[in-house]
């Protein structure tokens, strides 16, 4: 992401009126999928096609992340795309 871009995103972010009931349970809902994908063994992501290891085709991200923390990196990413904010 272009850092402009990102920094637009986060303005407006900032700026903008939020349901604070809604913010929350989408705050916790990121959270607690970001968490259970995270926590999960590796051989619990084995076993479950579902909790595969998330990659990413970055070499950046791929030399500078642990396999696990960029695994969680990835789930909270994906969790934030669910969220209407």
């Amino acid at each position: 992401m272009d850092v402009s871009k990102f920094n637009a995103l986060l303005c407006n972010i900032k700026t903008v009126k939020h349901d604070i009931v809604d913010l929350r349970k989408e705050v916790a809902t990121a959270f607690n999928e970001t968490h259970r994908a995270a926590t999960s063994t590796t051989l619990d992501r084995y076993i479950s096609h579902k909790q595969a290891r998330k990659v990413i085709d970055s070499e950046y991200l791929n030399t500078w992340f642990h396999p696990e923390a960029l695994h969680a990196l990835l789930a909270f990413r994906d969790a934030i795309r669910l969220c209407s904010c």
